[in-house]
């Protein structure tokens, strides 16, 4: 797992002239991204979260406030390796519904699944599961704390999971009753630029953990890292409250932000039974923006 991705303007600019050093037109994002590849493309079951809406083909493109990034990122992400997104955020409605449709469109045509938003209520009410190579179904389930004082799209209050404690032990629920045999809940909660976590934040942990449909919690928007806790002596009940940006570009921030990769080794039970599913607490994988002219997440060692 690792934080937003977050496509400020410079990032566009970066990709464009990527583009351009190859010869083509457009914009290329793949390179941005490339030094996350080996982990990333390596993983079992790989998430990203794509912070803000996609644009349709040509734009316009919008930065900060009310972002709508260049649909090529997906192309880009894929490449990357990452199995599924997230995208319930502060910015996701900040191109109104049209917005979550064509980002989840191009999620679909790029054959990476996704959790948190939906075009209809049916597939708001859909379980998203990932099948491991292994056959092990990894459920996500994800929501968000805020739209930014942006109204829900009228007539579908459906279109983002919005932060309830009850609404997101339903989706993990309905996960498992779907055949998932581990759950992951993935939110869009936190204070940006804080090291430490809130009260909100460590509330919602020990509540989702308390529930034998949740085996981790984890945590995006600060844009820095924060720390990991275990959670009601709950094996796997991690709560990675910050991943920080892994793309982003606030010019004052120029903090590492990291990845999360979990590794095999302490066993995950499922339905209290033992699993032969082994993972340990996991560890930290530093990735660092460089900014402004040529943005680029550096190469992750692993440690």
């Amino acid at each position: 797992m690792n934080g937003d991705l977050l496509w400020h303007n410079t990032l566009w600019f970066s990709a464009k002239e990527d583009a351009r050093r190859r010869g083509r037109g457009g914009y290329d994002f793949a390179p941005l991204l490339s030094g996350m590849k080996p982990v990333v493309a390596s993983a079992d079951l790989a998430i990203c979260h794509e912070e803000v809406p996609l644009a349709a083909a040509g734009g316009p493109y919008r930065n900060y406030p009310l972002f709508s990034a260049p649909p090529q990122v997906v192309k880009a992400v894929k490449a990357t390796g990452y199995d599924v997104c997230t995208t319930a955020s502060n910015h996701a409605v900040d191109q109104g519904f049209a917005g979550v449709r064509r980002t989840l469109d191009d999620l679909d045509q790029a054959k990476i699944a996704h959790a948190g938003t939906a075009r209809s209520n049916a597939e708001s009410q859909r379980s998203t599961i990932f099948t491991t190579r292994q056959g092990i179904k990894i459920g996500i389930v994800a929501a968000t704390f805020s739209l930014n004082g942006l109204p829900m799209p009228k007539g579908k209050p459906w279109a983002v999971h919005r932060l309830s404690t009850k609404e997101l032990l339903g989706q993990a629920r309905r996960a498992r009753e779907a055949g998932a045999d581990i759950v992951l809940a993935a939110v869009h909660i936190g204070t940006e630029y804080s090291t430490k976590e809130n009260a909100q934040q460590v509330a919602l942990a020990k509540a989702l953990t308390a529930s034998p449909d949740i085996d981790l919690v984890y945590m995006h928007h600060p844009h820095v890292v924060q720390p990991w806790t275990i959670v009601n002596k709950k094996l796997g009940a991690l709560r990675r409250r910050e991943h920080g940006g892994s793309a982003g570009s606030q010019s004052h921030l120029r903090r590492c932000n990291w990845a999360v990769h979990l590794h095999p080794r302490a066993e995950w039970p499922i339905h209290g039974q033992q699993s032969g599913i082994h993972s340990d607490p996991g560890h930290l994988l530093p990735a660092w923006p460089t900014s402004p002219a040529l943005s680029r997440i550096c190469e992750i060692e692993d440690r």
